[in-house]
C-alpha cells in the first residue's frame, strides 16, 4: 500500500514546487523581456545608414536626371523630411550626413548638380549640404 502512494504523494510534492517556482518563472522571463526591449530601444535610436538610403531610395530617378529642371516625387520629399527627423542630436545629425553623403557618392549615374538642390526642393534644411566632398565634422549641425 505504501508503494502506491508514494509516487501520488511526490507528484503532489512536483506540483507544489512548480507552483511555487512559477511566479519565479515569471519573473525571470519578465526581466529577460524587459533587457531585451532596452537592447532593441537603443539599437532602435541608433543611426543606421541602409535604413537611410531606404527612406530616400525613391530619390533615385530625380538624382540621375539629367534634367536640371526636374522636379523630386512627393514620395521622395516624404523620405527626405523623415531623415531630417532622424538626427535628434549632433552625432546623429552627423551619421545622417555620412549616411546621405555616402549614398550619392555611391549611386551610379548621378546627376552631381541635382543632389544638392534636392534638400531644398523638398523644402528641407539639413544645415549643411548634400555633397560627395561635404566634411560633416566641420559643420555644427
Amino acid at each position: 500500500m505504501r508503494s502506491s502512494l508514494r509516487p501520488a504523494a511526490s507528484k503532489q510534492y512536483r506540483n507544489l514546487n512548480m507552483a511555487r517556482s512559477l511566479p519565479s518563472r515569471i519573473s525571470l522571463i519578465s526581466l529577460f523581456i524587459g533587457c531585451l526591449v532596452l537592447i532593441m530601444q537603443g539599437a532602435a535610436d541608433a543611426i543606421d545608414c541602409v535604413a537611410v538610403d531606404l527612406t530616400v531610395q525613391s530619390c533615385v530617378p530625380y538624382l540621375t536626371s539629367k534634367d536640371s529642371s526636374s522636379t523630386p516625387s512627393d514620395s521622395c520629399c516624404k523620405g527626405m523630411k523623415t531623415v531630417k527627423g532622424l538626427g535628434k542630436e549632433r552625432g546623429d545629425r552627423q551619421r545622417v550626413c555620412g549616411c546621405l553623403k555616402s549614398a550619392a557618392a555611391n549611386l551610379p549615374g548621378i546627376n552631381p548638380d541635382t543632389v544638392p538642390k534636392l534638400p531644398g526642393k523638398c523644402g528641407v534644411d539639413f544645415g549643411y549640404p548634400i555633397a560627395m566632398d561635404t566634411d560633416c565634422s566641420k559643420y555644427s549641425l
